[in-house]
């Protein structure tokens, strides 16, 4: 059933929402599934319509819902953005894209999903890391998925389309309702290998990462900085190499 409503799709021109509900009689409980196109909704306006529909429907009777998902959201480009400060770090190039199902037409393509079961402090402990670390639950686990992408693939960069929620970015900020969709999506590389990148990481799970990307590598090992330098040197070293693009990674584009 959560196949079928994943893969129910609602085009952007028809019906934006849909509500439906499924009785388990051997469980002795139902289910409500809430699907909404990503116009009228993003991960805030999400929680926000669940939890008062939660509140309607369990809460005190005639208590209102601390959350405006009543207001009509205005249009983003009405509001007045302001921009993050520009990185420090100088940007990296996008990586090659890996064929995948996302290539083919919508109608042909399929999508699942992974069950993750966490507790209440489990969860808890999540969302105060993210808020800490200035990234939401979503792009957390967008990065988890990544990293999982590329272990498996056995590449060392992959690339990394998530979004970002921009109810922040405004000066009207404080005055949005709690419906809407305010998020940019962005398309950035996500590198593996022995950097200082990856120094935050717990060492156990490290070296466990690069272990499974050298198992899948042609040259048996992750890369060093060293072997990207040793690259650039090679090439500003020799007139003769030029208007070719040299890949420095363990042979994973023809792994």
């Amino acid at each position: 059933m959560l196949r079928q409503e994943l893969n129910d799709v609602l085009p952007t021109g028809g019906p934006l929402w849909r509500p439906r509900l499924v009785r388990d009689p051997r469980a002795g409980t139902a289910h409500l599934y809430f699907t909404r196109n990503h116009a009228i909704s993003d991960g805030h306006s999400t929680g926000a319509v669940v939890r008062a529909l939660v509140d309607a429907l369990f809460g005190p009777a005639g208590a209102p819902s601390p959350h405006d998902v009543r207001s009509v959201a205005p249009n983003g480009d009405e509001l007045t953005y302001c921009p993050p400060g520009r990185p420090t770090a100088p940007l990296a190039a996008r990586p090659e894209p890996v064929p995948s199902a996302d290539h083919r037409p919508w109608r042909e393509r399929g999508a699942d999903f992974v069950p993750l079961a966490l507790t209440r402090q489990e969860s808890l402990a999540l969302k105060a890391w993210c808020r800490s670390e200035g990234v939401t639950v979503n792009q957390f686990f967008a990065a988890a998925l990544a990293e999982s992408f590329a272990v498996a693939t056995g590449r060392t960069e992959v690339a990394l389309f998530t979004a970002v929620s921009l109810r922040k970015r405004y000066t009207e900020s404080a005055t949005l309702p709690d419906v809407g969709c305010f998020i940019k999506a962005l398309d950035v590389p996500l590198r593996l290998d022995r950097t200082p990148l990856w120094e935050g990481m717990e060492a156990t799970a490290r070296e466990h990462m690069y272990e499974a990307v050298a198992r899948r590598l042609p040259v048996g090992r992750v890369g060093e900085a060293a072997d990207v330098a040793q690259a650039v040197l090679f090439l500003s070293a020799n007139a003769y190499a030029t208007g070719t693009t040299v890949y420095v990674d363990g042979g994973g584009t023809i792994a």
